[in-house]
């Protein structure tokens, strides 16, 4: 640490007059030295003594009468004291540490050279030392509070265990319910926590990845990674301008657990229709079935030849339903038009992205208030169909929701 030059200038002055004084005999501590002996101390002086001097000056709290008879018998002291003084400094810092974590230190005088040797990882003991433990002492080897989750495999990297400072490592394909919530206060990184999460999985893992991007927070990682970014806007252009669409008639012949994919896609345009209708009451029994007829009718064709250029859209759904004989189905085709032909017909368009990426974001902020609970829908929709395809593949799928009370809410 840096030190005053005054004050070591006046040390150097006190050293240059004791070793200059033509007196037989100088006063150290209300004793008197002859004056050749205390010149001799003070010519073995060099910057540590001095160091140590000032040292003990800055520790030292009561009144000092006489500043210059201290000074003279501190500087005369130091060569004989400043090797004991910093041993017992250091080994009063070393017993308060060692306490701390219950353990107790012996001196090995003679045995300096064994004891180093014992402690590097050689796996030899030198040191014939043996104690007892104690019940805190056996307790380090036995995990009573400690809990230690450390997997191999493909497991990926969650952070320290608090108590044990121990890296976390979890495969979640391995445990009961591989689902997580990621919660903290605002600010504490949790979006940070996912996006390495997801970095990690992408590099160590086969698996696919899917985000629900609400905010804008992950495109630039997806980006960098030179993945799929699907950025769902009114107008129908993507990041670089280009028109991008998701089709949310889109359907695979393993979207359903059964034989029958299309009862769950009907339920699933049950649902958006619903939100299409909206009201208090909803559909109404009738226009339910007529609803699951129209989609029956219009996925006839697709699954008599799955072919990705006859996936039926949103406008064949609508053409369909005006086809019908009831009354609710002009009704719902109606509530359906300004989503066909309308300002916000963004949906009615066959997908033009590439969803079968590894990694894939669906950035949805710039989705108005009109469309943002259909967008939301619809990638439900999009992630179900990876799944059920990543299912029969034995593959498995991670998907991220981040702002998930934004999705509550709707």
């Amino acid at each position: 640490m840096p030190y005053d030059h005054d004050r070591i200038d006046e040390i150097v002055d006190l050293i240059l007059e004791t070793v200059c004084t033509r007196r037989r005999t100088v006063r150290i501590a209300g004793d008197d030295y002859p004056a050749e002996l205390v010149k001799a101390k003070f010519m073995k002086l060099d910057s540590e003594h001095i160091r140590f001097v000032l040292d003990c000056m800055r520790e030292n709290t009561t009144k000092i009468h006489n500043i210059k008879q201290y000074l003279r018998a501190a500087l005369f002291n130091a060569p004989s004291t400043i090797g004991n003084y910093y041993t017992s400094l250091v080994a009063h810092d070393m017993a308060g540490i060692a306490q701390k974590y219950n353990c107790a230190l012996t001196r090995l005088d003679y045995q300096q050279e064994a004891g180093l040797m014992s402690s590097v990882p050689l796996g030899e003991n030198l040191i014939p030392i043996q104690r007892g433990l104690t019940t805190s002492s056996t307790a380090i080897f036995i995990p009573f509070i400690t809990q230690e989750l450390f997997q191999t495999g493909g497991a990926l990297y969650y952070g320290l265990n608090a108590l044990s400072n121990n890296m976390i490592l979890c495969d979640r394909k391995q445990l009961k319910n591989p689902k997580g919530l990621i919660l903290g206060t605002p600010g504490s990184e949790k979006s940070f926590a996912a996006k390495r999460e997801m970095t990690n999985a992408f590099l160590i893992t086969d698996d696919d990845i899917i985000i629900c991007d609400p905010e804008a927070e992950y495109f630039s990682l997806v980006q960098r990674l030179n993945r799929q970014v699907v950025r769902l806007s009114p107008a129908g252009k993507g990041m670089d301008g280009k028109p991008q669409y998701v089709n949310p008639m889109d359907i695979n012949l393993n979207y359903s657990e059964d034989d029958n994919p299309l009862a769950l896609k009907s339920d699933f345009i049950l649902s958006l229709c619903e939100l299409v209708i909206g009201g208090k009451e909803g559909l109404q029994p009738v226009d339910k079935t007529v609803i699951d007829r129209t989609v029956r009718n219009v996925y006839r064709p697709f699954l008599a030849d799955p072919d990705p250029a006859k996936m039926p859209i949103l406008g064949d759904l609508y053409n369909e339903l005006l086809k019908q004989p009831e009354s609710e189905a002009a009704r719902i085709a109606a509530a359906l038009e300004l989503y066909i032909s309308g300002s916000l017909n963004v949906f009615n368009h066959r997908t033009n992205v590439e969803l079968n990426n590894r990694l894939v974001c669906f950035d949805i902020k710039q989705l108005g208030k009109q469309l943002k609970k259909l967008g939301m829908l619809i990638v439900q929709d999009q992630v179900w169909n990876r799944v059920t395809v990543n299912r029969a593949e034995k593959k498995a799928t991670h998907y991220y929701m981040d702002e998930f009370h934004l999705l509550l809410k709707e």
